[in-house]
């Protein structure tokens, strides 16, 4: 009898036991993971970090889509006439320390219809700053324009080079000029998105200092430029700083 009482105990044993690990595999079934949808408590925490982390992963990828396939249309392609002096590079090691924002106060209607038509404009301004105003070359360093669904960047002098562009900050900045007149009016998001990108392979590649300053042209001169728009856009931009320095 006692043989047979200690074998019925360790049967209950081994049913309670079995009882338990199916209860254990069926709440581990139930119970939804962070691989099937589940939240992190971060995430309920703050609602918008999933959509905080997609777009720092989408500004990355951005990142380096334009370190390693940012084009631009080169000054033999937009046919610029060569420069009237053999042009001063800039001597800075670690890249400009200034990245100067400008508008050309021109129509921005060629750029919006074709690329051909937009080069047309880079020669006349090349034109107006050579033959009257009597600089070496065409005074930015690159211009960008374009319409609401393309937009092109324009070499102009070019990184590396001293531009004329900003007096007192033309050996320490990159002059980048948006074509049109942006008083009243933003550029195209494309125009804007492009610029984005110019800045950022800059700093990438070492022609502009990671710690940049990023200004409008009418704080370093007394000047409308780059219009009112466009100005107040740049507020909000990363690396915009108030007073010039």
């Amino acid at each position: 009898m006692p043989r047979i009482a200690a074998l019925s105990n360790r049967l209950l044993s081994l049913m309670l036991l079995v009882y338990l690990v199916i209860i254990l595999l069926d709440d581990a079934h139930a119970a939804p993971t962070a691989a099937t949808g589940t939240k992190s408590s971060s995430a309920l925490l703050n609602p918008n970090a999933e959509s905080t982390r997609t777009h720092i992963s989408s500004a990355t990828d951005s990142s380096n889509k334009a370190k390693l396939n940012l084009k631009w249309t080169s000054r033999s392609a937009w046919q610029a006439a060569p420069p009237l002096h053999t042009p001063t590079h800039t001597t800075l090691p670690n890249g400009v320390s200034h990245v100067i924002i400008h508008h050309t106060a021109t129509p921005a209607s060629a750029c919006r219809s074709n690329a051909n038509a937009c080069a047309a404009t880079v020669r006349a301004i090349q034109r107006n700053h050579q033959q009257q105003r009597g600089w070496d070359d065409v005074g930015y360093n690159f211009l960008i324009g374009g319409s609401d669904e393309r937009a092109e960047i324009y070499e102009g002098r070019g990184f590396d080079v001293v531009g004329a562009h900003a007096v007192g900050y033309n050996s320490r900045s990159v002059g980048i000029a948006l074509i049109g007149d942006w008083t009243d009016d933003l550029p195209p998001l494309s125009v804007l998105d492009k610029l984005q990108q110019l800045i950022t392979y800059g700093t990438q590649m070492g022609h502009i200092q990671r710690d940049y300053v990023l200004l409008g042209h009418r704080q370093v001169k007394s000047t409308d430029c780059p219009g009112n728009r466009l100005y107040n856009a740049l507020k909000e931009w990363p690396h915009y700083e108030q007073h010039a320095a």
